[in-house]
């Protein structure tokens, strides 16, 4: 009789212990983002674990990888992604229409050293000066899809710059623009500004604030297949929050 209500109490603390392995691994939420935010949301997160108890699994990618992945259905609780693409994913049915709003923006700039004269971009002539100078400029591969390499590419052409900042130009991943900059293997790097943010000892110059094809717009959104809504609208509420901002 006591070996079966010992093989009993067995089962019941076997059974308990999937539920909480289970229950644990409901906890966790994939937020998928480009790597803009990367710097913003890493350090949100602590934050936001610690008061609910979840945790967050972060994808990111350069801003048409990720894209591709949104659009072609991949799984998230929570992403990060220009209001077209939500736009799209709506449409879709990948994304409630009513849990899309807008987060945040960052600008193009050129990443360059704390303590260095900051550098005069303010005109098409001043940045061109600016470029010819340099001996070395760093920014993610526009090949990779990067929203401010791909826009910095644009404005070398126009400035009729491509080839000669190519001959001196270190490529980097999506997002890593600015990197060689920190590790003193470039003077300057054009990265989002929230990417220059990620590199300690640099500031960052955004470059023609007031074109609106250097600033980059973000919203947040929830998967309409998420299995995690109740968490997914926790984590959107925190991030308007007050200690959010």
């Amino acid at each position: 009789m006591r070996a079966g209500v010992l093989s009993i109490r067995v089962a019941i603390l076997a059974a308990l212990a999937v539920v909480s392995a289970s229950r644990a691994m409901a906890a966790e939420l994939k937020v998928m983002s480009s790597s803009g935010n990367k710097a913003a949301l890493e350090a949100l997160a602590p934050i936001f674990e610690k008061s609910s108890g979840a945790k967050l699994v972060f994808q990111f990618d350069s801003t048409a990888v990720e894209r591709r992945k949104l659009e072609a259905g991949e799984t998230f609780d929570v992403a990060f992604a220009n209001p077209p693409v939500f736009e799209a994913l709506v449409g879709k049915g990948y994304a409630l229409a009513d849990s899309v709003m807008p987060i945040g923006a960052v600008y193009a700039s050129i990443g360059y050293r704390h303590g260095e004269p900051r550098p005069d971009i303010a005109t098409r002539d001043a940045l061109k000066a600016l470029l010819l100078k340099v001996k070395s400029i760093s920014f993610s591969d526009p090949a990779a899809g990067g929203t401010s390499s791909a826009y910095f590419n644009g404005i070398l052409r126009e400035l009729g710059l491509l080839d000669e900042v190519m001959k001196k130009a270190v490529l980097t991943k999506g997002g890593e623009g600015a990197f060689p900059v920190g590790e003193g293997r470039a003077e300057i790097g054009v990265a989002q500004s929230s990417e220059v943010a990620l590199v300690s000892g640099l500031d960052a110059e955004p470059i023609f604030p007031s074109d609106p094809k250097s600033k980059t717009s973000y919203s947040v959104g929830i998967s309409s297949h998420s299995e995690q809504m109740e968490l997914a609208r926790a984590f959107e509420k925190f991030l308007m929050s007050p200690e959010a901002a």
